[in-house]
Order: C-alpha cells, then sequence, then structure tokens
C-alpha cells in the first residue's frame, strides 16, 4: 500500500494497472505512470495544452495506452510514455 499525491486527479478518475502492476492515471493536464510501489515513472503532458477528460486509461494487449482531450483528440502512448 501507498500514498502518491498527484496534481489535478479527482476522486472519479479511475486508474488502469497493467500485467506488469505498473499504474496509470489522468489528471487535468498530465497522463501518470506509476510503478507498482507509487513512484513515478514518466508523465506525459498533452503538447497543446488541452484539458485531459478521460476519467479513465483503455490498454491494449500491446501495452498501448488511449485517453482522449477536451479538444476531442484521441492520444496513444506506449508503454515508455513515448506518443503514437
Amino acid at each position: 500500500v501507498f500514498k502518491t499525491f498527484l496534481s489535478g486527479i479527482d476522486k472519479r478518475n479511475s486508474p488502469t494497472v497493467d500485467k506488469d502492476g505498473n499504474i496509470y492515471c489522468c489528471s487535468d493536464r498530465d497522463f501518470y505512470a506509476l510503478t507498482n510501489d507509487g513512484e513515478i515513472k514518466w508523465k506525459f503532458s498533452p503538447p497543446n495544452q488541452d484539458y485531459i477528460r478521460s476519467k479513465s486509461v483503455g490498454i491494449d494487449k500491446s501495452g498501448n495506452l488511449f485517453f482522449h482531450n477536451s479538444s476531442n483528440t484521441l492520444y496513444c502512448l506506449n508503454p515508455e510514455g513515448e506518443l503514437l
């Protein structure tokens, strides 16, 4: 059990956990990847600084992550946080 503070996280947001135990969640403006012990692995900020609207994160069988922002742009990141 751990506690990590991430700015802009809403209590209605649902984290997603991958097969390796990494945790992914969205704040108002950033997308976070955490290790299974709560350390920030990486952070992605959309280039246009729009608000992230996703309350949960989609993940496919390859580990790619999906979320959308307030401009209705769908983002896809690989497990290392790189925009695809």
